[in-house]
């Protein structure tokens, strides 16, 4: 049987909703090893790893993070962003990585005009001209949000360089990306049939409500209206993971029940 290990990072107001988003994976009945990476405590983790103060900066710590489970016992890691909320337990996560050692939702073909014209201030154009730039072969061209991803722990080193190398082509093209597009040209390079990640193939699982569907309240586990980012199309979708961007306040309130004192462990970095 592979062994699978659920992990996140939080610190300061993101350790309280790290806190909630654990309360919510047990609630489900989710019994997978979750690691937590946090600057206290974390109750129903299966380790808490505390940390010192880490750069947020362009959220590229995912990666400082992920490095750590090149060494420990597990087949596969899944990443979820402090503001995720399990409504009920996943489907078998595993068969998204039947010919993959990554897998991210790919969202919108970014090849031909969209709503919107950049990302993460990055033209469309340019964003696609990189990503063929530094090897990706198809014509298409996906973006994705970073707040949930699967990695193969062997994979991990090499999609760690490989992210590194886009991040770093980016910026001498004059731009600072964030984790989103470096991860995206990762996983468009390793994935075997891009079509089997769409995100539009499985929203079951998991979705961002990055347009307030949740506004400062918990997901309740009803069809939601999910807009995809660059295109708007609209979807009625019910997933086991909500990604609850605009619900900040009501998870750190949620999670600030469950948060205790404990014994963590600390890890040098």
């Amino acid at each position: 049987m592979k062994k699978i290990c659920f992990w996140s990072v939080g610190d300061g107001e993101y350790a309280i909703m790290l806190q909630n988003l654990v309360h919510s994976f047990r609630e489900v009945g989710m019994e997978e090893d979750f690691i937590a990476f946090s600057d206290r405590p974390i109750q129903g983790a299966t380790q808490t790893i505390i940390t010192p103060s880490f750069d947020k900066k362009f959220y590229l710590f995912k990666f400082s993070f992920l490095k750590w489970f090149i060494n420990q016992n597990y087949d596969y890691v899944v990443f979820l962003d402090s503001d995720n909320f399990f409504v009920r337990h996943t489907p078998n996560l595993l068969e998204l990585m039947n010919d993959t050692p990554i897998h991210t939702f790919f969202e919108c073909d970014l090849s031909y005009p969209a709503e919107r014209k950049t990302w993460w201030e990055c033209p469309l154009e340019k964003y696609v001209s990189m990503m063929h730039d530094c090897g990706i072969t198809s014509e298409k061209v996906y973006n994705i949000n970073g707040g949930f991803f699967i990695i193969k722990r062997e994979a991990i080193q090499l999609v760690c360089e490989l992210a590194q190398d886009f991040w770093t082509y980016a910026a001498e093209q004059g731009f600072l990306l964030t984790d989103e597009p470096p991860l995206a040209y990762a996983a468009q390079m390793l994935c075997g049939d891009i079509e089997k990640h769409l995100l539009k193939n499985h929203f079951d699982i998991w979705a961002t409500d990055w347009t307030a569907q949740y506004k400062d309240r918990l997901p309740d586990g009803h069809e939601w209206i999910f807009k995809d980012y660059m295109r708007y199309n609209t979807f009625v979708i019910n997933p086991a993971i909500v990604h609850a961007l605009k619900s900040k306040k009501a998870l750190i309130s949620e999670g600030s029940k469950y948060l205790k004192r404990s014994n963590g462990l600390m890890i040098k970095k």
